[in-house]
């Protein structure tokens, strides 16, 4: 009892940032230094206009029996 406590003491004062990848489960997540910055993956191109259309015709499925 006493040990379960100071275990649960450790355990409180940890925080888990999941990141926003998906995980599968039983995963291990990747575990980093307190104060450590991550390395900044650069943002894709973004295009300078949307390239949506209303106008224009989507995809089209073929049906085939």
């Amino acid at each position: 009892p006493a040990a379960a406590e100071v275990i649960e003491r450790i355990f409180s004062d940890i925080i888990v940032v999941r990141g926003s990848e998906a995980c599968a489960p039983r995963d291990l997540l990747p575990m980093r230094i307190p104060g450590e910055q991550p390395a900044l993956v650069p943002d894709a191109a973004e295009p300078s206009a949307p390239s949506f259309d209303p106008m224009t015709r989507g995809p089209e499925i073929t049906e085939i029996r």
